[in-house]
């Protein structure tokens, strides 16, 4: 904590000559502390393990920001954070990061133009293909990785808004592997794309997303490059009240570089389909069910060969942030069907049940990589021609406590499904408990 007072002093230090050009100033932060017991992460004994490997966690995420509006449409963001866990002492969970820092441009050359430069968020619709960049490093990555809040973007974004129509263009530098003089021209991982979204402005209030990311990895290739490139389509609409459909398509193109640098054609697919449907029913408890279908095609081939090479890359997906599932299983080769019922039991007070059903999309391999929080993939050996990966309910619970306090809980029970062999088919489980204040 001296150390976060330390560094936001000195950047107040540092803003202090420019102090007779700044507007407005807004300090804001939040203190997201929590509880997690995770068990059985791996679905079965680690082959180094003489039993279930077990995690009883606590942590909290320390955020402070400052938002600084400057003259001629100029604004400032820098934002510190902090990951943690309790009783660890060393110099990496000391360390204060720089999670935001980006310059906001309004009406630049002219008035319909924004220019966004720095470390920033970058959503595009529900976070299929674009939600968070999990290639930043924290304390925490090395614990529960999928618990880090450090997910922005040090990218160029640009932002036409032509009511009702708006473009986006963005280019990020996700890794840098020689930052400093060297022989190597291309030898990085850069993100590039455009984005526009139409609302149609009907009574259904339809809104029409397209867009076409592009990502070349010379990391492992400085001639070719690993190369990814997608294009999608999103819609939204309420066709009748209280209803909510969306729809998103998505295909990848270009070139699969794989280990031992050999090359393929990329030719995935994702779908996803969604369904929000407020219950005109039991008002005073405000029911709402939800449905969501997701597709991501996997790698028809056993082994990567100079064809087609047809398993999703999930790139910087997030839509499923919290659930075992997603903690587990990569987003490529993976049918998910997902059902749930939420509603308010009592005042500020939020409680959802969820379950959901998986599936493995293509393929027959004989074995399954199993992502794991605190380290990198297990390799299981899986039964051939089943398809069933399991599935999980999960019950969370939101307290509005006050306006800027809230408290939440989950439970979540994943069981494996024939996929596993036997012996690899103990369930997991979670339980979290969170108290967030937020200022």
């Amino acid at each position: 904590m001296r150390k976060l007072l330390l560094a936001l002093l000195v950047v107040a230090v540092m803003a202090m000559p420019a102090f007779a050009s700044v507007q407005n100033i807004k300090v804001s932060g939040s203190i997201d502390s929590a509880a997690v017991y995770r068990e059985n992460f791996e679905l079965g004994l680690n082959s180094s393990a003489t039993r279930d490997e077990v995690q009883n966690l606590f942590l909290t995420i320390t955020k402070v920001g400052i938002d600084a509006d400057l003259t001629d449409n100029v604004a400032a963001t820098v934002e510190l954070i902090n990951e943690r866990a309790w009783g660890v002492d060393n110099a990496t969970h000391g360390e204060v990061d720089v999670n935001l820092a980006y310059v906001t441009l309004r009406e630049m050359l002219y008035s319909p133009l924004t220019v966004v430069i720095g470390r920033q968020k970058i959503v595009w619709g529900n976070a299929l293909i674009i939600g968070a960049n999990y290639t930043i490093d924290s304390a925490v990555t090395a614990m529960a990785r999928d618990l880090s809040q450090q997910a922005g973007f040090d990218a160029i974004k640009i932002v036409l808004d032509y009511n009702p129509l708006t473009i986006q263009g963005i280019f990020s530098r996700i890794t840098d592997t020689q930052p400093t003089l060297h022989t190597d021209e291309k030898s990085d991982v850069n993100l590039y794309g455009i984005n526009a979204t139409y609302e149609i402005g009907d009574d259904m209030d339809s809104v029409v997303e397209a867009y076409v990311i592009k990502q070349v990895d010379h990391t492992t290739d400085d001639s070719d490059g690993d190369e990814i490139l997608v294009k999608g389509i999103r819609g939204s609409m309420n066709p009748i009240e209280g209803l909510n459909l969306q729809a998103e398509v998505a295909l990848q193109t270009g070139t699969f570089v794989s280990a031992a640098n050999t090359h393929a054609t990329r030719k995935a697919k994702a779908v996803q389909l969604m369904s929000n449907y407020k219950i005109p029913a039991l008002e005073d408890y405000n029911p709402v069910v939800a449905y969501t279908f997701s597709y991501f095609s996997g790698d028809e081939n056993s082994t990567v060969t100079a064809s087609d090479y047809t398993a999703w890359n999930s790139m910087y997906n997030n839509d499923n942030a919290g659930k075992i599932y997603d903690a587990l299983f990569d987003e490529s080769n993976l049918i998910i069907h997902e059902l749930a019922l939420s509603a308010n039991p009592m005042e500020d007070v939020t409680a959802t049940l969820t379950y959901a059903k998986l599936y493995t999309a293509d393929g027959d391999a004989g074995t399954i990589q199993l992502q794991q929080t605190d380290s990198g993939d297990l390799t299981r050996n899986v039964n051939t021609g089943t398809h069933s990966l399991g599935q999980e309910i999960d019950a969370d619970v939101i307290y509005d406590y006050t306006e800027d306090v809230q408290i939440l809980g989950t439970v979540g029970f994943f069981k494996p499904g024939d996929v596993f062999n036997y012996d690899d088919r103990t369930p997991a489980k979670q339980v979290m408990v969170r108290v967030n204040v937020g200022f």
